[in-house]
């Protein structure tokens, strides 16, 4: 699932603060604007900034 998003680095520190981590490898990288990132149960999902 996708979520798209204007400010990468102000949704993943919200994200963190509702428990979602950040897993160490990035398949893509961040200068493309997105982020994979893991809810708390440990299920991927990715935020990407809106163009």
């Amino acid at each position: 699932m996708d979520f798209f998003v204007t400010d990468l680095d102000s949704a993943k520190k919200q994200l963190h603060a509702h428990g979602a981590t950040t897993p160490q490898h990035q398949p893509n990288d961040r200068a493309r604007g997105l982020i994979v990132m893991l809810d708390p149960a440990g299920h991927p999902f990715c935020i990407a900034a809106r163009r």
